[in-house]
């Protein structure tokens, strides 16, 4: 990368919805393509000490592991034979032979493109945030969908209608000291539930990945990761409500409705005792909703809210007549 070059940065995890510099408003100028990296396995193999764990209470956040270590490392198989390869009559043969494992496996991310005069910046905040136990690497990432934005891939190789972009990418290798390895996932469960650090709760973390990743292609381990134990993420669990609600409150944010909409939810809970147990995960779930509205937000008191966004409701509400 050069001082006149763009960055690219593929997400698998956090920057699903987390992008760089997310509290700035250049990342407004940042694009964002979904798409896929082949031959990899994304696992919650990696601890956190940091951000969502401490030094005591070490969390869980997810790293991928490339398919040719997958064949090289006895320990690794069972995992991807129990999840990516369910299923395949020719699971056996495909997990000793890195060329066919390849291609079997998918990882379902993002990309975003940060322009030049941003690239450095962006690369200094990454750094510190991917410091746990990450290294930058180069990989090759399949756009699936342009999102409009033609212009900013033209150039690019292309392949059956799928860009091809050679990014840079943080990957938590097996040699790095939080590099945990293989783990039943019911232990992951367990260490989830309990851990929390500087950017939130585990299981929000969890939850958050396995919203994205299911918007795009699904991940069997992640699916499972979430079911084994219903109680445990049972207040998170009641992204139901979230998916059902999050289309009116992302109508409603976009057309300042935001608060009286808000206000209603409060009122007609009351009656029905939903909101009171699911209230993190609608709140959160407008984070999720759309990152260019929800990006440039400030924490107050039980509540994600964006700054920007209710002034301009509030700006909005008809005044009232003496």
């Amino acid at each position: 990368m050069t001082r006149d070059s763009p960055l690219w940065v593929v997400g698998y995890g956090s920057l699903l919805w987390k992008p760089p510099l997310h509290e700035l408003d250049i990342s407004r100028e940042f694009v964002r393509f979904p798409g896929y990296i082949q031959g990899y396995a994304r696992r919650f193999w990696q601890s956190s000490y940091d951000n969502r764990g401490t030094p005591e209470q070490k969390g869980r956040v997810v790293t991928i592991i490339p398919s040719d270590q997958i064949v090289g490392t006895p320990a690794f198989k069972p995992d991807v034979l129990r999840y990516e390869l369910a299923g395949n009559a020719d699971a056996q043969e495909i997990i000793n032979d890195s060329a066919r494992l390849y291609s079997e496996l998918r990882v379902w991310g993002c990309i975003y493109y940060i322009p030049p005069q941003y690239a450095a910046m962006a690369t200094k905040y990454l750094d510190f945030r991917e410091k746990d136990g990450y290294t930058i690497h180069k990989i090759h990432f399949n756009v699936t969908d342009p999102c409009g934005h033609e212009d900013v891939l033209q150039g690019l190789p292309c392949e059956n209608g799928r860009y091809i972009v050679e990014s840079m990418i943080y990957i938590g290798t097996a040699d790095n000291e939080s590099f945990v390895g293989p783990e039943d996932v019911e232990e992951t469960a367990r260490v989830i539930r309990k851990s929390a650090g500087e950017s939130g709760p585990n299981d929000e973390y969890l939850l958050l990945l396995h919203h994205e990743v299911e918007k795009m292609g699904g991940d069997p381990y992640l699916e499972d990761l979430v079911t084994p134990a219903p109680d445990i993420f049972a207040a998170l669990r009641h992204s139901l409500v979230a998916k059902h609600v999050l289309p009116t409150l992302q109508h409603a944010a976009q057309t300042g409705f935001i608060l009286l909409l808000l206000l209603c939810l409060d009122v007609a809970s009351n009656a029905t005792g939903i909101w009171n147990s699911s209230k993190e995960t609608v709140q959160r779930g407008c984070y999720m909703a759309d990152h260019d509205i929800w990006n440039h937000r400030r924490r107050v008191p039980g509540r994600w809210t964006s700054a920007p966004l209710l002034r301009a409701a509030q700006e909005k509400r008809p005044r009232r007549r003496n």
